[in-house]
């Protein structure tokens, strides 16, 4: 692309008609208050794309653009200004177009109700990106839908507040990104302030930063439309956010590495029909009994629903209905989907007159050794075995639960990554009875002081090590085979054989058997018996005994 750098005048509005070129400014273009100046920069050819690494005013706009395919590109420091009341700083006037701020952009600063302008005016849509600072009345989108992106600074003015789009369109605040209604009390034809507006069409508005509509809307969405407003963790709103028709909006709760707090739901997001956890998303939502009235997705088990002003004592799930019950009798249906059941779901005074409604994993009827849960979206690294229930940890942060049961303790499990950003809690612990021996499935293993394992099977083994793994094996209950020629635990490599106190190994055969020779310790009150105690079957083996082996 031809590169060509555009001469200046104080005086006169420059027009270029090419097309496909590269259009700079280095110096400044017009001056404030040039009477009869309308334009700074006039570009009607096609294709063209315009850097301002300098100054440009225009008594009405500052660069005006006509052609198709067009960009302006302004960058970090310059600035382009309209310098009366008029249209914009950037007028995108017949067709759609690009424009990228690092620097300023800027409407009349004297802008009234009205006769105000914008910082960037796309008459048939286009796509804003805004690193910089769009200042006085920020951005316009008209005729087509539009798609806006900022990590920047964009504000209103006494008529128009954020962002204004008539045929719908995409705003995309990016963490770090302000666009504010800049204290306006009202906006055009005396309605609410806003920071976000948008009419005629589907709207999808991401929030990462803040979007600030005073004592207005921070958004506002159209009636009729599939709309959607994205929340990420740490995101701020200021005035309402109203989805539009309920019925057809959607308040998705983004997925982070950190966890969100959103708060009230159904008073100050108000419209939204559907309110959706992101797959692997943390959140503490805070709403009204108002969020009846929503269709709740994605729920899982590190969010918390705190629903204000209604203390239950009890509930009950059926077919994604979730009913709460207070102590007079009250009820809260709240419409969670989702193949849950009633113990799903934990509730628990919130301190202030609510209700903390919480998920909880519930694990299969019976746990049996080598089970796995995986527990998706939740990284853990240590657990705890309470009255039944595993509190999952990440460093000291509870990041989760599990009903297990009153058979298993504290340490009864190995927590591994899932592979997919979740933990698999897997048993590994032998507890109960097995009549027909136990392969170890997980290592370490450990037996419990409540397991009992027997074999009777000729030549048989009570527990079995498979080849591949250099298993460890603590052994704190009973295991006996008592089949002829049979082995009470038979390691078909090397390992570690840790019989602890109260532990006992019997077997018609050799009481261990190790393979490929290894480490046995018995502990003081241990017992190991049969034909030989301890067999490395010629290979080197270390036995430690303090107690008995025979």
């Amino acid at each position: 692309m031809t590169t060509k750098t555009l001469p200046n005048s104080t005086t006169t509005t420059y027009y270029y008609n090419g097309s496909g070129v590269t259009l700079v400014n280095a110096g400044v273009q017009g001056r404030p208050g040039a009477s009869g100046m309308n334009f700074g920069f006039v570009v009607a050819g096609n294709n063209d794309t315009l850097i301002n690494n300098g100054t440009v005013f225009g008594q009405r706009v500052g660069v005006y653009v006509t052609g198709s395919g067009d960009s302006v590109i302004n960058a970090a420091g310059k600035n382009i200004t309209a310098t009366e009341a008029g249209q914009a700083g950037i007028n995108f006037y017949n067709f759609s177009g690009t424009v990228t701020n690092y620097g300023t952009i800027s409407g009349f600063a004297g802008a009234t109700q009205a006769y105000a302008g914008n910082a960037v005016e796309m008459r048939h849509g286009g796509l804003v990106t805004n690193f910089g600072t769009l200042l006085n009345g920020g951005a316009l989108f008209r005729l087509n839908p539009g798609t806006l992106v900022n990590t920047g600074v964009i504000l209103g003015n006494v008529a128009y507040g954020g962002v204004y789009m008539e045929a719908g369109g995409t705003v995309t605040n990016l963490a770090g990104g302000l666009i504010s209604s800049n204290g306006a009390t009202s906006s055009y034809d005396g309605a609410p302030p806003y920071g976000v507006f948008i009419v005629g069409g589907a709207a999808t508005v991401t929030n990462a930063g803040t979007i600030n509509g005073g004592s207005g809307n921070a958004v506002l969405l159209p009636t009729g439309f599939q709309n959607r407003v994205i929340v990420d963790p740490g995101a701020v709103f200021v005035g309402t956010v109203n989805g539009g028709t309920a019925v057809d909006a959607t308040l998705e709760l983004a997925s982070t590495a950190s966890k969100g707090t959103l708060s009230s739901v159904g008073t100050q997001f108000v419209n939204f029909g559907t309110v959706a956890f992101d797959p692997s998303a943390s959140w503490l939502v805070d709403a009204s009994t108002a969020v009846s009235s929503s269709t709740i997705t994605g729920f899982g088990a590190t969010d918390t629903i705190d629903l204000s002003g209604f203390v239950a004592v009890s509930d009950t799930f059926s077919a994604n209905t979730l009913v709460l019950t207070n102590a007079s009798n009250a009820h809260v249906t709240l419409h969670v989907q989702g193949t849950f059941t009633t113990a799903n779901f934990s509730i628990a005074g919130d301190g202030g007159g609510g209700t903390d409604l919480g998920y909880t994993t519930v694990a299969p009827a019976a746990l049996l050794y080598g089970q796995t849960i995986d527990e998706a979206g939740i990284v853990a690294t240590s657990e705890t075995v309470s009255a039944g229930t595993m509190t999952l940890f990440n460093g000291a942060s509870p990041v989760g639960t599990v009903v297990v049961g009153t058979s298993l303790s504290s340490g009864d499990f190995i927590l591994r990554s899932d592979g997919s950003g979740g933990t698999d809690v897997i048993v590994d612990t032998v507890f109960g009875t097995y009549a027909s021996g136990v392969t170890l499935l997980t290592n370490p293993t450990t037996i419990a002081a409540t397991g009992k394992v027997s074999n009777t099977a000729t030549n048989g083994k009570a527990v079995s090590g498979p080849t591949g793994t250099a298993w460890t094996l603590t052994n704190q209950g009973l295991v006996s085979e008592t089949g002829t020629g049979g082995v009470g635990v038979s390691l078909a490599q090397s390992g570690t054989i840790i019989n602890a106190s109260g532990g006992r190994i019997t077997a018609a055969g050799d009481g261990v058997l190790l393979n490929g020779g290894g480490y046995v310790t018995n502990a003081s009150g241990g017992t190991i018996t049969g034909a030989l105690g301890v067999d490395a079957n010629s290979a080197v083996a270390t036995v430690v005994n303090a107690g008995s082996i025979g």
